[in-house]
């Protein structure tokens, strides 16, 4: 069987707030606070959409690490 390769999205590393908060096991409702408080990952806006790369995810646990 032969199985399609798919060419990776330009999006595919980033996270909308529901995907951002189902990883981290808190509700969309802290993920937006945390925004608006300017205390969780850095977002990048698609248009009006707020996403966060995974990496500015990672970046934001290691700082947390000493927190």
């Amino acid at each position: 069987m032969l199985t399609q390769s798919r060419n990776p999205g330009l999006l595919d590393e980033y996270l909308t707030d529901a995907e951002l908060a189902k990883e981290l096991g808190v509700t969309v409702r802290t993920v937006k606070g945390w925004r608006t408080q300017g205390a969780g990952p850095a977002v990048t806006r698609v248009g009006k959409r707020p996403m966060t790369s995974r990496e500015a995810v990672r970046k934001w646990l290691e700082e947390k690490k000493g927190a």
